[in-house]
């Protein structure tokens, strides 16, 4: 369980690191700092980019494997205070959405799991990169 967690907080990784580096890219003048948050990123590249990601069929799997990642990399596998407090339901609607199970608090992590990450993932970056601005 433990390699399949890391390699889906790997393939998280990569993707905010795709959607930020592309971001910062078309436009120099935002300052990393106002897109540390996925709800800012999603408005930046509105903004600045001509993109509405909430249009991709699949963001809140995204979302969702956001905070699979946060589980496991926060809450050594469960979810966080943070993820349960306030937003509690979203958080969940959003790990629902990936098809990650939950037992209790904790993520429950398969290969098949890893996989659909990388589906989504990969999915993501297609509609952006078709997307947005060339430059």
């Amino acid at each position: 369980m433990v390699r399949h967690g890391n390699a889906l907080t790997d393939l998280v990784a990569v993707l905010e690191s795709f959607t930020v580096t592309r971001l910062l890219h078309l436009r120099p003048a935002v300052a990393y700092n106002q897109i540390m948050k996925w709800t800012d990123r999603i408005k930046m590249w509105k903004k600045y980019g001509g993109v509405d990601l909430a249009t991709y069929p699949q963001l809140q799997a995204v979302l969702g494997f956001v905070e699979v990642r946060n589980a496991l990399e926060h809450g050594l596998g469960r979810l966080t205070e943070r993820q349960l407090g306030q937003h509690r339901d979203e958080v969940l609607r959003q790990i629902v959405a990936t098809g990650v199970q939950l037992d209790g608090d904790r993520v429950l992590v398969t290969p098949e799991d890893v996989g659909r990450c990388g589906d989504v993932g990969e999915g993501f970056v297609r509609f952006l990169d078709l997307h947005a601005p060339k430059t």
